[in-house]
C-alpha cells in the first residue's frame, strides 16, 4: 500500500474425494450379500471386506487469511483473521450394513447354525451420506516494539473460535443422560436411551478463546539471541468426532426386539454307500479242463524228487 503500510491477502478453496469399497460395491452385494468369515479350518473369507464399506468422505473448504502490518517509529502493527469453512459429506454411516457372518468352528458351518460361539451381526441404519458443516475463525493483533537496538518486545492477543459441527439433516444422536443413569437392560428401547434427531454434534462449546501472549527478544552479540515469551494457546478439534456421534443413529427397536434374520448354510449332504460284495472282491474262475487221458499215464507227486548227493 506503501513504504510503512502492507496488507497481504490470500483465498483459496479446494475439494477431494476419499471413498473407499470395491468400484461396484451394489455389484459386489449382489453376488454375495454378506461377509464371511472363518476362525476355524483353512477356509478364506467369503464375500471380500465389504461389511466395511462403503466409507469415506467428500471434503470441500474455502479460506481466507488477510494479514495487515503498519510501521510507525520503533512501532510494528499488525491485525489480521484466519477464517477457514468445511463442507463435509460423510459416509461413516456404512460399515457392517451388508452384515458379518462369523464361523468359530468349522461344525457350525457344516451344521448352518451359530454355535460355539459363531456370531452374525449388521448395522441397521437410517441415514445417509450426511452434509456437515464447521468453520474455525481467528483475530488477532500484535505490536512489535523495538526498545533499543537489542532489546525487541512483542505484546500480542488472539481470539479464536471453533464452530459446533452441524449437520443439516439433524443427524446426530446422543444418551438421554450421563452413561452411568441409563438403562442398560436389553427390554429398554433405544428411543428412551438416546436421542436423536439433532442438528449439533455437541451439547454446547465454548464461544471462544482470548489468548495474550508476551514475548521478548535480546541480543547479546552478533551471532547469539536470547529469546523468551509466554501465553495461552487453543487447538482445533478434529471433525472425525462427528463419525463417532452420528453413527449411534440406528432405527428404534420395540421393547421385545425381533431376532436378527440371519443366512442359513446348506448341510453337507450324507456320504454315499457303496453295497459291499460277498465274498469281497473275489473273481469267480471258470472249472478246470479234464487232464487229457495221455497225462494220467505219469503220476504226479507233491513232493519234491529224490536227488542223490554228488560223491565227496
Amino acid at each position: 500500500i506503501s513504504a510503512a503500510m502492507v496488507n497481504d491477502l490470500r483465498l483459496s478453496g479446494s475439494w477431494y474425494s476419499a471413498l473407499f469399497g470395491p468400484p461396484n460395491l451394489a455389484a459386489s452385494l449382489a453376488t454375495f450379500p454378506t461377509t464371511w468369515t472363518f476362525a476355524d479350518g483353512d477356509y478364506n473369507n467369503l464375500g471380500g471386506a465389504n461389511n466395511v464399506y462403503p466409507q469415506g468422505r467428500n471434503v470441500g473448504q474455502w479460506q481466507i487469511i488477510d494479514d495487515f502490518s503498519y510501521v510507525r517509529g520503533k512501532h510494528e502493527f499488525k491485525v489480521g483473521l484466519n477464517y477457514r469453512y468445511n463442507y463435509v459429506s460423510t459416509y461413516a454411516y456404512g460399515p457392517n450394513i451388508s452384515g458379518l457372518l462369523t464361523f468359530n468352528d468349522m461344525n457350525a458351518f457344516v451344521a448352518g447354525n451359530l454355535s460355539d460361539g459363531s456370531t452374525f451381526s449388521q448395522a441397521f441404519a437410517t441415514i445417509g451420506a450426511e452434509p456437515l458443516r464447521l468453520y474455525s475463525a481467528g483475530f488477532y493483533g500484535q505490536d512489535t516494539w523495538r526498545v533499543n537496538s537489542r532489546l525487541t518486545a512483542t505484546l500480542a492477543a488472539r481470539f479464536d473460535r471453533n464452530s459446533n459441527i452441524s449437520c443439516k439433516f439433524n443427524c446426530f444422536s446422543e444418551l438421554a443422560g450421563p452413561f452411568a443413569g441409563v438403562d442398560h437392560t436389553a427390554a429398554t428401547p433405544y428411543n428412551s436411551a438416546i436421542k436423536t434427531g439433532i442438528g449439533q454434534a455437541f451439547p454446547s462449546l465454548e464461544k471462544g478463546v482470548f489468548a495474550p501472549r508476551v514475548g521478548i527478544a535480546y541480543t547479546v552479540t552478533k551471532s547469539t539471541v536470547i529469546r523468551g515469551g509466554f501465553g495461552i494457546f487453543s487447538d482445533l478439534y478434529q471433525g472425525l468426532i462427528a463419525d463417532r456421534l452420528l453413527r449411534t443413529r440406528r432405527k428404534s427397536r420395540p421393547s421385545q426386539p425381533a431376532p436378527v434374520p440371519r443366512p442359513t448354510v446348506a448341510a453337507v449332504p450324507p456320504k454315499p454307500t457303496w453295497p459291499t460284495p460277498s465274498p469281497p472282491f473275489r473273481k469267480v474262475l471258470p472249472p478246470a479242463p479234464p487232464t487229457p487221458s495221455w497225462l494220467r499215464a505219469f503220476p504226479v507227486s507233491a513232493d519234491p524228487p529224490s536227488i542223490p548227493s554228488p560223491a565227496s
